[in-house]
């Protein structure tokens, strides 16, 4: 369900806990109820407010407006498992009682709850936003960028030096150019871990912290590897 609320802001979807039983007439206009939003949130950077702020404004003050759950897909609380995957959330509210009433649900579920006593942390939730495979975005970025340098030195050298047959040049250099991207692949993949065992024998420490840049690097080990071996199926 989405509800179109004002200056773009949409809400996704909204739980109610009612603590009496409401008249069928009203509308929206009940008390003693709390609203908690799980909607990724506004869009629109130009307004200062979130949408849980903006309804919070709207609604009668005995509502209590929770936000929380927003940085979690349905996919992961489906099928996730709260014993093997460590999620966490966060649920603000401007009323501690029911930030922790929510907080408590979500740990029922096995999550890591955190509560915040405000309703303005709403809008550092609502910005965090999950961009499309994250992970394989950077490492995909570089083995594309190592192909495109590859294809063009052997597009140079066997096609411009080698007197290659033009007919024969599409085939040939596309699988010279993917096979060596395989090759640097690995290169790619094995290095760091390498680069790691040589600065903890220089250290003499074997717990380090290492640079953002290296665990970034270690990171999307995975990626790189499973590049390069799509990309060695290739040849």
């Amino acid at each position: 369900m989405k509800v179109s609320l004002e200056y773009s802001m949409y809400v996704d979807l909204v739980c109610v806990w009612e603590s009496r039983r409401l008249p069928d007439s009203t509308a929206l206009v009940y008390q003693h109820y709390m609203l908690l939003l799980l909607s990724t949130g506004n869009q629109d950077t130009t307004t200062p407010n979130s949408t849980a702020e903006w309804l919070s404004s709207v609604l009668p003050t005995s509502t209590n407006v929770v936000k929380a759950f927003c940085n979690l897909s349905a996919y992961a609380l489906i099928h996730g498992d709260p014993l093997t995957e460590h999620m966490k959330s966060v649920a603000a509210s401007d009323s501690p009682e029911a930030a922790e009433m929510v907080a408590e649900f979500g740990r029922a579920l096995g999550l890591e709850m955190r509560t915040v006593h405000s309703l303005s942390y709403a809008k550092t939730l609502e910005a965090r936003q999950h961009s499309l495979l994250k992970a394989w975005q950077w490492p995909t970025l570089l083995m594309v960028t190592t192909w495109l340098v590859l294809h063009i030195y052997s597009f140079i050298r066997y096609d411009l030096y080698g007197g290659t047959p033009w007919q024969h040049v599409t085939m040939w250099i596309l699988n010279k150019s993917v096979g060596w991207v395989s090759l640097w692949g690995m290169v790619y993949t094995y290095l760091p871990g390498v680069l790691v065992c040589y600065m903890q024998l220089i250290r003499r420490q074997p717990e380090l912290r290492l640079p953002k840049w290296m665990k970034i690097w270690m990171d999307g080990r995975k990626q790189l590897g499973l590049l390069s071996l799509a990309a060695s199926k290739w040849t």
